[in-house]
């Protein structure tokens, strides 16, 4: 998704383009990262890792916290508010 997001912004599309093809590959990337953070969540919570002795809810905030710079950076470099605007709703 990376790649494709890459290749779609160093090309020159019309509106038309950007509106099918621009956009609902952003709308996917970002599903895909919140998935990711999803996804290593449920790993170390499967592998039964205790998190450093933390309570859940703390560690439930770090990854919000670690998530929102992920997004936001990926969001500003690519200047995709579609993509800025699943994470936030996730």
């Amino acid at each position: 998704m990376i790649l494709i997001n890459q290749k779609i912004n160093k090309e020159q599309l019309s509106a038309k383009e950007k509106l099918f093809i621009g956009l609902p590959f952003s709308v996917y990337f970002g599903w895909i990262t919140v998935a990711t953070i999803a996804n290593a969540t449920v790993l170390l919570v499967s592998l039964n890792w205790q998190g450093f002795g933390l309570p859940e809810p703390t560690w439930a905030s770090i990854v919000i916290i670690l998530g929102f710079p992920i997004g936001a950076v990926t969001m500003l470099k690519n200047r995709d508010v579609a993509y800025g605007l699943v994470i936030v709703w996730a």
